[in-house]
């Protein structure tokens, strides 16, 4: 079991070759006895589709997260809990600002994002048909003598 701390408003992502969860601490009970917390997760083999619900922990009990992942809530302090993962060897467990950051340094210092790609890196559709020129392209078009009002 990996335990993490974690704020409200902070999260977690467990990711495997088949799917990503995020888990996001939502509210600390002020009887600090359970949390709210929210859980998206995203499959590969159902691209576009999100699930998310939002569940109350209560200490030392556990979630399901994933297909494979498991969730504890191990300790409750006055702003923050301390989360237990259990995941198979082969998923990654990071806080999100680390798994961003690990996505960013992937990327490269001489790599810019691509704006036909969304974050996920998941294409953005275009419109297949090509668009009309703009005003300045036929402004700079030459004009042809039947067009010249001499």
């Amino acid at each position: 079991m990996l335990v993490l701390s974690r704020e409200t408003g902070t999260s977690i992502v467990v990711k495997s070759a088949d799917e990503t969860c995020v888990i996001t601490l939502l509210k600390i009970a002020t009887d600090r006895t359970n949390v709210s917390i929210l859980i998206n997760r995203a499959m590969v083999n159902r691209p576009g589709d999100l699930e998310t619900r939002t569940v109350q922990v209560e200490l030392n009990c556990g979630e399901k997260i994933g297909a494979m992942a498991e969730m504890w809530l191990v300790d409750v302090r006055v702003e923050k809990v301390r989360l237990g993962i259990i995941a198979p060897r082969q998923s990654s467990v990071h806080r999100l600002e680390v798994y961003q950051a690990i996505q960013n340094e992937n990327r490269g210092p001489g790599d810019e994002a691509d704006p036909d790609r969304d974050s996920t890196g998941s294409p953005v559709p275009r419109p297949s048909a090509p668009l009309p020129p703009s005003l300045d392209v036929r402004l700079d078009e030459p004009q042809s003598d039947e067009d010249d009002p001499e």
